[in-house]
């Protein structure tokens, strides 16, 4: 058992459930296994038993563990969910095909911003409306996008309700286009401090960078910092077949 961090902003139950969780998939606990006891681990952890509780409401909430009444608390699951989030088919599409029912939370708020250097060459344009949502699954928040879109393209854009909007469904009930292509790179990043508080994680994120391209329709371009523990992200490619 590793000590906890009382100064972390990510939540003592949080780092208890963290730590847990590699043990799970080291293997220190495999399918079928008995964890300790609440009574066990909170004197291990130097916490209170509510704190551990909460822990392992959480890993149960995610399919890791399963509680038996008069038992104890039992692993059922080793590996993450896989999460196909870099598919054209967009976030929301992979969110919803991966189980994840929750709605958006908008943690920036939609406004206007002059081009930044940060910005591909291909994303065209002086003035971008920009806002960022944070996804979660159960709860539990899985990852931050800031997007960017072009403000001569989408004039109206401020009459969109964000917190479920899908851009890709937006953009073909709008401008009847589909994505043609999507551009991807991909790097580690280590969260800031209102990041790590906003994702409820101080661990190593990965961090996406996504142009959208259109036929006419000027891209849309999104950052997205996943946390590396909820799913296994994935993507699917494949070869044309020209017969």
């Amino acid at each position: 058992m590793n000590a906890l961090d009382s100064t972390s902003p990510v939540p003592l139950y949080y780092q208890l459930a963290e730590d847990l969780l590699v043990d799970i998939r080291r293997g220190v606990y495999v399918i079928g296994d008995k964890i300790p006891s609440e009574q066990a681990m909170a004197a291990g952890y130097t916490v209170g038993r509510p704190t551990v509780r909460q822990a392992t409401e959480w890993l149960i909430r995610q399919g890791y563990l399963e509680r038996k009444r008069g038992s104890g608390t039992y692993v059922v699951q080793t590996a993450p969910k896989r999460l196909d989030l870099l598919s054209m088919a967009g976030t929301s599409a992979a969110l919803h095909a991966g189980g994840v029912a929750d709605p958006f939370e908008i943690i920036e708020p939609l406004m206007i911003v002059g081009r930044s250097s940060a910005l591909p060459d291909e994303v065209t344009g002086q003035q971008f409306w920009r806002f960022s949502r944070l996804s979660k699954n159960n709860g539990t928040p899985l990852m931050i996008e800031t997007f960017y879109l072009s403000t001569a393209e989408l004039p109206t854009f401020d009459a969109v309700d964000l917190a479920s909007l899908r851009l890709s469904d937006f953009i073909q009930a709008t401008h009847h286009e589909k994505p043609v292509k999507t551009r991807q790179t991909f790097s580690i990043a280590q969260s800031t401090s209102q990041q790590a508080e906003a994702l409820q994680w101080n661990g190593p994120l990965i961090l996406v960078k996504r142009t959208v391209s259109f036929q006419s329709t000027a891209p849309i371009y999104c950052e997205m910092l996943c946390r590396t523990d909820q799913f296994e992200f994935s993507q699917t490619l494949g070869v044309e077949n020209h017969g």
